[in-house]
């Protein structure tokens, strides 16, 4: 039978804390705490997935009942002493790992409550490693929260997580906390070519470099990824087109042809590479996900003057990104987009069809989309120089036309917020005449409001209308009479003052 495999990352999982890669300022406070003999009760390691939290808080625990490097004050643990062989044999009593995701409930944690009175056996501490510790309800962090404050001499607690702000603030301010940073890409890269050497694996730089940047500073994550890609491709050398074909990402230059057809507002071809995409067997999300990075590589490309060294990338993708033809104010408004698309994908019955609909609405947005032609909103056009007299009475009708003025106030109330949406609720859209457009606030207070923002108001209502040669005026329902008599008809004000003005007849 031959030697039983393990999977890279485990294989290659720190055993010491000169192992651990990247984290060089957690590891040296923690060696000193151990050289000075300044252990505290409780830690709390914070950061993302792959970055060692796990693996730094069984090696600090191996060292802390390590019983040789006590003797020859050293950090490091020995391997060859009984507590540190127990540990490795997972077979040590005083080192209780708990996973917090299966069990966090108040019961559990009463549990090691009860049992932290005893002390460990043949070893100086008792050690409990409590991982993805904000996954604890509520009562259970209530629980541990006075064990944790006062523990026994011989308890230590770490507890790890990914998401610190979902833990308690009292149980942070109990714990020393230290945040593990991403892995930096110089770092990945030496470690991976390192362990690439033992593996005897032959593979390229650039592939490397697509792992580390797919991995986003995981150490797990990039060599999960080199593992599948190892056992495809075995006895074969590895370069960048494997590493692409294996994980499902779009390649560098797909992406860029597929981005230049909206520069080319060749609608048939994106609609072709979609298809393409789908029937390849890539996901639609992480195709989406994969033009997100190639945009922001872009713009910091860009902006960075050109300067590759800043994002660490491989040659064949500043190739690409310097063959994208976008400006930057599509780069913008494209990275937009499929930010909001990789949002509602999660939600969407097809993921093609939701791609396909924003690609083409995007087109629609933009003029002269080859094979189609956007047509532009119909105006109403109030303009003395273009309109004819005798049309002139037909045109402000038309206007003037109760539902059409309901409705254009509808859009504006919708397009406004804060202050100035209050205001326009109640406000109405009442006539035209002598190119003014009259709109009647609900009292004199908010017709000031409104005379003070009349140019936003202007803005929302030529979204609607044409507003050239056109001018607003505000009004409310107390005017005086000359204020009403340049608003109404001569006929139709005296109409309205004789309904008024009544005979009124007192009897004594």
């Amino acid at each position: 039978m031959g030697e039983k495999y393990f999977a890279l990352y485990r294989k290659y999982r720190p055993r010491k804390f000169c192992d651990v890669v990247g984290q060089e300022n957690i590891i040296k406070t923690l060696v000193n705490q151990i050289k000075l003999n300044r252990i505290s009760h409780a830690y709390l390691f914070c950061g993302t997935r792959g970055t060692g939290k796990t693996s730094v808080a069984k090696i600090f625990a191996m060292a802390l009942n390590c019983f040789e490097n006590k003797k020859n004050n050293l950090a490091e643990p020995c391997f060859n002493c009984t507590s540190c062989q127990d540990i490795l044999n997972k077979k040590d009593m005083n080192v209780i790992e708990i996973d917090a995701a299966s069990n966090n409930g108040v019961d559990n944690i009463r549990e090691i409550r009860d049992e932290v009175k005893y002390p460990p056996v043949n070893a100086k501490y008792k050690i409990y490693i409590i991982d993805e510790v904000h996954m604890l309800s509520s009562g259970a962090f209530n629980a541990l929260l006075k064990t944790l404050e006062e523990p026994p001499e011989h308890v230590i607690f770490i507890l790890a997580t990914t998401e610190p702000q979902k833990i308690p603030v009292t149980i942070i301010s109990r714990c020393q906390r230290f945040d593990f940073k991403r892995i930096k890409k110089d770092k990945m890269f030496a470690a991976i070519k390192k362990y690439m050497a033992e593996e005897k694996i032959n593979i390229d730089d650039d592939a490397v470099n697509y792992v580390i940047y797919l991995s986003d500073g995981a150490m797990r994550d990039a060599l999960s990824i080199l593992d599948q890609v190892i056992a495809f491709y075995f006895d074969e050398k590895i370069d960048l087109k494997k590493v692409i074909e294996i994980t499902g990402a779009a390649d560098d230059s797909f992406c860029c042809e597929f981005l230049n057809c909206f520069c080319e507002k060749n609608l048939n071809k994106i609609l072709e590479m979609i298809n393409k995409i789908v029937f390849g067997g890539k996901e639609i999300s992480q195709f989406v996900y994969n033009l997100v990075l190639f945009l922001r590589d872009k713009l910091v490309l860009i902006n960075s003057n050109g300067d590759g060294e800043i994002l660490s990338l491989w040659e064949e993708r500043l190739i690409n990104l310097n063959k994208c033809n976008l400006d930057f104010d599509m780069q913008m408004d494209l990275l937009k987009m499929f930010l909001e698309l990789l949002s509602e994908l999660k939600y969407a019955i097809d993921e093609k069809i939701a791609l396909e609909a924003k690609c083409i609405k995007f087109l629609f947005e933009k003029k002269n989309v080859d094979g189609f032609e956007k047509k532009e909103p119909e105006k109403k056009i109030l303009n003395k120089e273009n309109v004819k007299p005798e049309e002139k009475n037909n045109r402000e009708n038309d206007i003037v036309d109760k539902k059409k003025l309901d409705d254009v106030l509808k859009k504006m109330i919708f397009n406004a917020d804060g202050l100035l949406k209050e205001i326009l609720i109640g406000a109405k859209i009442i006539n035209v005449k002598e190119n003014i457009i009259y709109i009647k606030a609900e009292n004199e207070s908010k017709k000031k409001l409104l005379d003070e923002r009349k140019d936003k108001v202007k803005n929302l209502l030529e979204n609607e209308i044409d507003l050239m040669n056109l001018d607003l005026k505000f009004v409310c329902e107390k005017k005086n009479n000359s204020e009403q008599k340049n608003f109404f008809d001569e006929k139709e004000f005296d109409a309205k003052i004789k309904k008024i003005n009544m005979d009124v007849k007192i009897e004594d």
